[in-house]
């Protein structure tokens, strides 16, 4: 996460720091992040009832190795994508960045909801209509994305396309990963996270001045945030829930929300800093314990 920056101040941006952690600061992401986490234990709630299974990923199986694989084969995807963002950064390409960005948020959207309508849907309605009704939802969602990824100084409209996007990978996630990979993928992406931002692709990001992210990026009061820090917020608590019950959503919550401040509180001396590590390592210690 990061305080989002003018191009023409970015030659000044340590020139606020320290930044004082008041409310007015902290309010926005803590209430983005615990909405985004009450949404998706509820999907993972109608998932759990239903009667529509989805089968878990393991490419590489399930023993400890093999979740390994699991997870690196997802942090290397993420990473390429990255490399591909920073590529047409560097060479100045940005039109064709907000292009690539639309068609393949709205895509994501449209096939994540009709996916979880499709397994969801039939909790609440039977098998009456599902189809048509998923079909609905995911051409509405992948329209409203793909409108928000064009629109980016609508910051509301922003802000409620990271929702849903954060949202339905989250429990996309959650229904799909089981242990050990479910584990091992959140201290992945952290460490990967670390890197990516003060050494990596992210760095390029941050610092180019350019907002090309969309709704991969939600602008949350004076902070920017990314759409995976939201989704592993999320994420793991859903996970709490399908693992252990409510007892398991309400413990991972606590142990993620403690992190997310902590993480706010390192932003006190610096414009930047990886939003994954301190809560996703506290947040599956917590599962940890529960599972």
């Amino acid at each position: 996460m990061s305080e989002p920056k003018k191009e023409e101040e970015s030659d000044d941006k340590k020139s606020n720091l320290p930044r004082p952690i008041t409310l007015k600061l902290v309010l926005p992401v803590v209430s983005f992040t615990l909405l985004a986490q009450m949404l998706t234990i509820l999907l993972a709630i109608g998932y759990e009832s239903g009667r529509v299974r989805i089968p878990p990923y393991e490419p590489f199986g399930s023993s400890v190795p093999g979740s390994v694989g699991n997870s690196l084969t997802l942090v290397a995807t993420v990473f390429s994508f990255t490399f591909i963002l920073v590529w047409l950064v560097r060479t100045k390409r940005i039109n064709l960045i907000k292009r690539f960005l639309t068609i393949f948020i709205s895509f994501t959207s449209f096939f994540l909801t009709l996916l979880l309508s499709q397994v969801i849907l039939p909790t609440l309605t039977g098998f009456a209509y599902v189809s048509q009704i998923s079909l609905t939802l995911g051409l509405a969602a992948g329209i409203l994305i793909g409108y928000s990824s064009l629109k980016p100084n609508a910051k509301r409209l922003g802000i409620v396309a990271s929702l849903i996007l954060s949202v339905e990978v989250a429990t996309y996630l959650a229904i799909i990963l089981r242990p050990p990979t479910l584990f091992i993928l959140p201290v992945a992406f952290a460490l990967y996270d670390l890197y990516a931002v003060f050494m990596g692709p992210l760095k390029t990001l941050i610092t180019s001045g350019q907002s090309v992210l969309g709704p991969l990026a939600a602008t949350l009061g004076d902070l920017q945030i990314g759409l995976g820090d939201i989704a592993f917020y999320a994420l793991l608590p859903a996970a709490g829930f399908i693992l252990v019950g409510v007892s398991g959503a309400v413990i991972t919550i606590i142990t993620t929300n403690i992190g997310l401040l902590l993480t706010l509180r390192m932003l006190r001396n610096r414009p930047s800093f990886p939003g994954l590590p301190i809560p996703v390592l506290l947040g599956t210690v917590g599962l940890l314990l529960l599972a």
